[in-house]
């Protein structure tokens, strides 16, 4: 779990967002309850890292921004994702 108190979204995490369906309070829960699968300390637009949670039957993936200010973190981008790039856990990445 990522501690989260101020959450903004960027502008490509809300175009992609209404692309895919996902609502923002769905986003809020993967913040909230969600596991962070994946630590990106070195990424080049700052330390983010890539959480899931089940909203319902529905996996969502979150790409948060945490190398801002305490306790803010930057929704970078939302997806549901595939079962052709993830194990069914939804939790690791397939081997390629």
């Amino acid at each position: 779990m990522v501690n989260c108190k101020v959450v903004e979204f960027t502008r490509h995490a809300t175009r992609r967002m209404a692309e895919r369906f996902i609502d923002p309070e769905d986003v809020l829960f993967v913040v909230r309850h969600g596991v962070m699968i994946e630590d990106h300390p070195d990424d080049p637009r700052g330390h983010s890292c890539l959480m899931l949670a089940f909203v319902g039957n529905r996996p969502i993936h979150i790409v948060v921004g945490i190398a801002g200010a305490p306790e803010m973190c930057e929704i970078i981008t939302a997806y549901e994702p595939m079962l052709d790039e993830w194990e069914s856990d939804f939790r690791t990445r397939k081997q390629r």
